[in-house]
């Protein structure tokens, strides 16, 4: 997701950058032969050979490589977490879990890099027949680098935070920024579980961003509503777990008071201006996948029929001869214009 340990980035570009790298690795699967598959504690890993044309300015781990730190980061989380072991054995039984090592950029909009990302529903249903959900992580050029341990707790945000919210039909019905929250929320807990180093710098700037950004609304609520529980911030170590039970009390008072639903509207209405922008041009199959997020939801992208009806006769138009199959399904709930 969104890279806030650097960046405090705004909801909207967060969503734009959603868009952007659903676009990118759809791409770069179309474009690139994977290089290693194979799967590890029922996990399918990937990693994509990079392009012939990519060129960095610091060296790339190889496939195999990338792969073998990955698993380590995964061995890790499950042997020491025992919330994101158990998170992930429900993530197995309602759908695919992959990760992947994406040798190119993972960039946000500020020109810097994210660490690792959520993708939801990647897979094609065709593909995917026999399950409801597909659970897709990528890890960039540098977050592959990093220790297991720490590639641990980012593992953790993505999946155990992210993942879970898609599973449980939550990525569309809270805004941006409580996702990251909760997501955050789960990561600490992989940070004290793994016992990494609450005074070095990652994680000095990690509880900054959750305190001061991501969980900023999630803390006034408490001093509003639970101020005897608002001592639960000030340790090194917070109960997770406490603060997470109150957390899904907040998230039921911001959707009484409207503010979740005013909010995702607002900003509804503000992407779609936004996303014609960046598509202006597009090719054919890249309006036809940006469709299918529309068609089904996505991370910071409410599933919008019209809108995903739009791209699809922009694809179909421009050739893209499959399109009109998906454009069936949109018109049978009559949501279509």
């Amino acid at each position: 997701m969104c890279d806030a340990s650097r960046h405090r980035v705004t909801k909207l570009r967060c969503i734009l950058l959603g868009i952007a790298l659903a676009l990118s690795i759809n791409a770069t699967a179309s474009s690139n032969e994977i290089a290693v598959q194979r799967d590890h504690r029922g996990v399918r890993l990937l990693a994509f050979a990079a392009l012939p044309n990519e060129h960095f300015d610091a060296s790339l781990l190889p496939a195999e490589e990338g792969l073998r730190r990955i698993a380590s980061a995964l061995d890790s989380l499950v042997r020491n977490s025992p919330l994101s072991a158990k998170a992930l054995i429900g993530l197995k039984n309602s759908g695919r879990v992959t990760l992947v090592y994406k040798s190119g950029d993972l960039r946000n909009p500020h020109g810097g890099e994210n660490i690792a990302t959520y993708l939801p529903d990647y897979a094609l249903k065709s593909e995917n027949p026999d399950r409801t959900k597909d659970f897709l992580v990528i890890v960039g050029r540098h977050g592959v680098k990093w220790p297991a341990d720490e590639l641990a707790a980012t593992l953790a945000h993505e999946l155990v935070g992210h993942a879970t919210q898609q599973r449980r039909g939550r990525l569309t019905s809270i805004r941006h920024i409580d996702a990251e929250c909760e997501a955050s929320l789960y990561e600490e807990i992989a940070n004290q579980d793994l016992k990494l180093d609450k005074h070095s710098r990652k994680m000095i700037t990690f509880r900054k961003a959750l305190e001061y950004h991501w969980c900023a609304d999630f803390k006034t609520y408490m001093a509003a509503y639970r101020p005897s529980e608002s001592l639960l911030w000030d340790t090194l170590n917070p109960d997770m777990l406490k603060l997470l039970a109150v957390f899904e009390d907040y998230l039921s008072h911001s959707a009484r008071i409207g503010v979740t639903a005013s909010s995702i509207n607002a900003l509804k209405r503000q992407t779609r201006e936004q996303r014609r922008r960046i598509m202006a041009g597009a090719s054919p199959e890249n309006l036809f996948r940006i469709a299918l997020k529309l068609r089904d939801g996505a991370i910071g992208i409410r599933p919008d029929p019209t809108e995903a009806s739009r791209y699809l006769r922009l694809a179909e138009n421009n050739g893209y001869a499959r399109a009109w199959i998906d454009l069936a399904p949109i018109y049978d709930t009559g949501n279509a214009k």
